[in-house]
């Protein structure tokens, strides 16, 4: 449209779809990103011809995220294995007392860990699952339920997990019998 003898541009904005089945509004999406980048002549990051094939853009921006959460991950499962420690306390010195090895209490502590690690990745996992399904529609490129990205999130988490939970099993093989008994 001209306007005093400009051209004006106009922007069209796309409202969210949660159309079902969830190709449908990936599809609608799609086509009218390419449409408004044809129409505009640019791609949002990427070339032409790139955002004509649907070509998904590589983002580094996820990652200090991710790290941030497994940070936050590692440090509560760290605090709650402590907490555990400490309170057990007594029941280490006496295990070891009555003739417990030292690595079999290690064991039982970092059993006691790699539980609530798999009960927390299995809640997480439904719940990618479930956020997968509704968020597909904002998705481009992305394949739904990849197992490569589930099982990596799953092995860094154990992987953290575990690392969180050797600190506090190891005081835990550290107790003295008699000083366990007498603190209580």
């Amino acid at each position: 449209m001209a306007t005093g003898g400009r051209k004006t541009r106009s922007a069209s904005f796309v409202a969210p779809c949660f159309a079902w089945p969830p190709g449908r509004c990936q599809r609608r999406y799609a086509k009218s990103y390419r449409s408004y980048a044809d129409r505009e002549g640019f791609a949002l990051g990427r070339d032409k011809e790139a955002a004509r094939r649907g070509t998904p853009i590589p983002s580094p921006r996820p990652r200090p995220l991710a790290l941030v959460g497994l940070l936050l991950a590692a440090v509560g499962i760290y605090g709650v294995t402590a907490f555990t420690v400490a309170r057990r306390t007594r029941e280490f010195g006496i295990r070891i007392a009555l003739g417990a090895e030292r690595r079999h209490v290690l064991r039982m502590v970092l059993r006691q860990g790699l539980g609530l690690i798999v009960g927390g990745c299995a809640v997480g996992l439904s719940l990618a699952a479930g956020a997968g399904h509704v968020l597909s529609g904002f998705l481009f490129g992305v394949p739904l339920l990849d197992p490569a990205v589930f099982g990596g999130a799953v092995a860094s988490s154990v992987a953290v997990g575990l690392a969180a939970c050797y600190g506090p099993a190891r005081r835990a093989t550290r107790v003295d019998p008699i000083s366990a008994l007498r603190c209580e």
